[in-house]
């Protein structure tokens, strides 16, 4: 496994690493977690709301990850509290279950057939 480098007391991730995100609503609380370690505690976030929250990630072009919301058991589960998994609180079609690069997703947009009418 690789460990996480301290960079200005930062951690980096590296390929492999697990990057993990626990939403606990009941202690308003977001917590980051690199290969089961606790590295990140925020609870600014629920000053501005306590409701729809989303899964969401930002990359560079050549980046890449994989998400697992429950499909999967988690290599680094929590230990200091009881959780469910993200999929237990949505249904979502196999389409909607992928994500897509950007490239690729433009890509399909661009062989979608649109009718004349589509917009009237």
């Amino acid at each position: 496994n690789a460990r996480p480098s301290a960079v200005n007391t930062v951690l980096a991730w590296q390929p492999g690493d697990v990057l993990g995100c626990l939403l606990d609503l009941d202690a308003k609380e977001v917590i980051f977690s690199l290969n089961g370690q606790r590295i990140a505690t925020c609870r600014e976030i629920f000053e501005t709301t306590n409701r729809g929250f989303f899964a969401a990630a930002s990359f560079m072009a050549y980046q890449q990850c994989r998400f697992n919301f429950g499909y999967e058991m988690f290599k680094y589960p929590p230990t200091d509290r009881a959780f469910k998994f993200f999929n237990d609180y949505g249904i979502l079609t196999v389409e909607q279950k992928q994500v897509l690069p950007k490239r690729l997703y433009l890509e399909q947009l661009r062989q979608t057939a649109i009718n004349d009418d589509t917009c009237t």
